[in-house]
């Protein structure tokens, strides 16, 4: 996958923006800045769609963006894209914090639209903003997509049992195709079913879901001997299609049931089969260094395939297992228990930038194939966030993914 691939999410209706790392794109020349940012990386990428505003009869010839940091202060005008009907520009060198941003649309001389909004930039990272004009009693408004609590969290559901049309007859063990592609927000709302993983137009069975700013959205398609699991393969995901493309070769003998990405792009994974974790190289899936074996109070935890890996916005890592929660220490594999819900099968788990940060988002497939939420250092009593999801077929296994942003302190 290319480095520094923007993710625009598509919402149902509305277009939804998270922090990504995304190539700039350059702005146009009218460039004032009133000091010069530091020396990091951090870039400020925006992209305005005014489409709403071509069909209301509106011509867009002139974008200015002005961004506002305390004294700072930088201007530029974006590039218009009349094909696609699109005004992009970007600001490099900046330094970290909150900064302001005024857009004003014109036609000619004419200003037509003006609307403000906000974007944190954090340290060496670039952050995308969606903005969109539209039309609210008889004016253009523009409307800015930002990280107020309303980040993508994307998610798989596999089949699992007696569904006639997707499964077959019978009762299946594990997971089986399909498996579907979904997304929510973190506030709850929004749950969008994108479509069934397919591969060269054949349904999948597929599990591990990760989400990096470089490599974008990852898996691992399994197959199967019966119902037991006989290698993994490093998959890419297209968030928009679900249509996944392979990335290098199958590893034999591995059951990847989890993933996720490190602060630094590491990508982590659990294999059930030898209840162990592995660093995967996300361009080649294949495996980094010696697998660490899991160890729970001195013995080989014996991990099930109804599992996942997390990490916190604190690069904390989190492993669910059935009905548990552990924290591990990715250098000596020991898990050590942190809540339970008994009887819970939480196959799924992902934390956000837009909840508190001891909030955990799970997927629960042993009853109604819920997504739930539990404050993990606290209490074991879980919030419901969606109810029975894809509910045209049940639950085999599953996985949720969460792009961070990490805080700056390292751990």
């Amino acid at each position: 996958m290319n480095e520094g691939k923007i993710l625009n999410i598509i919402g149902a209706s509305i277009i939804l923006v998270f922090v990504l790392f995304v190539l700039g794109c350059g702005g146009g020349s009218n460039d004032k800045s009133s000091e010069p940012e530091d020396n990091s990386t951090s870039s400020l990428a925006l992209n305005l769609k005014y489409k709403t505003a071509f069909d209301y009869g509106y011509s867009v010839t002139k974008v200015t963006s002005k961004i506002t940091k305390g004294e700072f202060s930088k201007e530029i005008d974006l590039t218009i894209d009349g094909a696609n009907q699109t005004a992009t520009g970007n600001y490099d060198k900046l330094g970290i914090g909150e900064y302001s941003i005024k857009i004003k649309v014109y036609n000619g001389e004419t200003q037509i639209a003006e609307g403000t909004g906000t974007a944190i930039i954090g340290k060496n990272k670039i952050v995308s903003v969606e903005i969109a004009i539209e039309y609210f009693t008889g004016a253009l408004t523009i409307n800015f997509y930002l990280d107020d609590g309303r980040a993508r969290i994307f998610g798989l559901k596999s089949c699992g049992s007696s569904s006639p049309g997707y499964c077959g007859a019978g009762i299946v063990k594990g997971s089986l195709a399909p498996t579907n592609l979904f997304s929510f927000r973190a506030d709850r709302s929004d749950f969008v079913e994108i479509g069934s993983l397919t591969l060269d137009n054949n349904n999948i069975d597929a599990d591990a879901l990760a989400i990096s700013p470089t490599y974008g959205l990852l898996a691992f398609k399994l197959e199967k001997s019966g119902f037991t699991t006989i290698s993994s393969t490093l998959i890419s995901i297209d968030y928009k299609t679900a249509i996944a493309s392979i990335i290098g070769s199958k590893l034999d003998g591995f059951d990847i049931r989890g993933a996720v990405f490190d602060r630094s792009e590491k990508l982590w994974v659990l294999d059930a089969t030898g209840n162990q974790l592995v660093n995967i190289d996300p361009t080649t899936g294949a495996v980094i260094g010696t697998p660490v074996t899991l160890m729970l109070n001195g013995s080989i935890h014996d991990l099930s395939d109804v599992s996942d890996i997390a990490v916190t916005t604190d690069d904390v890592f989190v492993v669910t297992d059935s009905s548990g929660f552990y924290s591990l220490d990715i250098s000596s594999g020991i898990l050590v228990l942190v809540n339970s819900d008994s009887g819970q099968g939480l196959t799924g788990a992902t934390f956000s930038n837009f909840a508190s940060q001891n909030a955990i988002f799970t997927y629960e497939v042993n009853g109604f194939d819920d997504i739930y939420r539990y404050e993990i250092y606290f209490s074991s009593n879980s919030t419901t966030v969606h109810e029975n999801i894809i509910n045209q077929f049940n639950s085999g296994r599953g996985d949720l993914a969460s792009l961070l942003s990490f805080s700056e302190t390292q751990p």
